[in-house]
């Protein structure tokens, strides 16, 4: 933790980290990094290349569920990320997505963050294939959970607001509920569903790689439920 509070060996010393973090043991000798990693991702003024470096070594941690609660804080950041015209940087908010996503306990936090405002538009075929498959993974994960588990987005979502950004935090006339549906809506409101529908069964029915086929069908369906 030390190197990285020095800003002239900050991006070395990430890239080094993210090198070294892919045993479970080194990964919980890396535990103690979550918080100032966090840091350099949520920090709008980091330049793009310790952002990403931050996100790989973040991912490489959440290959172990037992600290997911701990990236809550960061779920909207990773959001706003997917919206990046950063290639890199998008694909690496959605591997870190991925990953949150598959520990069954994150689910509605991950329903109650806002969600990119460009997620629809990337559901189609002319999207970078790496970045095409993994968000209908995160966007299938998300839609089977709320089927199997009958979550419903008014109730069964945080009420704290820990998952989300300042700016969707209402004033006191707001309930909590409705904040809840207004993040949720923006991953699979009535809209967004049905063009996800749309779009899912034109991937499923025509794209040549058969794991995009794979996640679009697995999403249409849950969809469809």
């Amino acid at each position: 933790t030390t190197l990285l509070d020095d800003d002239d060996v900050r991006l070395p010393a990430v890239q080094t980290l993210g090198n070294v973090v892919l045993s479970e043991e080194n990964i919980r000798e890396a535990r103690d990094c979550l918080p100032i990693l966090m840091s350099f991702v949520q920090n709008s003024h980091a330049d793009d290349a310790l952002r990403l470096a931050s996100l790989v070594v973040l991912t490489n941690i959440a290959t172990i569920s037992e600290w997911h609660d701990e990236y809550c804080p960061l779920l909207h950041r990773l959001y706003n990320l997917v919206d990046s015209n950063n290639l890199h940087i998008q694909l690496q908010s959605l591997r870190l997505l991925v990953n949150l996503s598959c520990n069954r306990e994150m689910i509605p936090s991950l329903l109650a963050a806002e969600g990119p405002r460009k997620l629809s538009t990337l559901v189609v075929a002319t999207t970078n294939e790496a970045i095409l498959l993994r968000v209908l993974t995160l966007l299938a994960t998300l839609a089977n959970a709320v089927c199997e588990d009958e979550l419903n987005p008014s109730l069964d979502l945080p009420t704290e607001d820990k998952a989300a950004s300042p700016d969707t935090i209402h004033d006191d006339a707001s309930s909590p509920t409705s904040m809840r549906g207004d993040r949720y809506a923006r991953l699979f409101g009535v809209n967004v569903r049905d063009r996800l529908v749309a779009q899912t069964q034109a991937l499923f029915e025509n794209h040549e790689d058969p794991e995009i086929q794979r996640q679009a069908t697995r999403l249409y369906r849950a969809l469809k439920d």
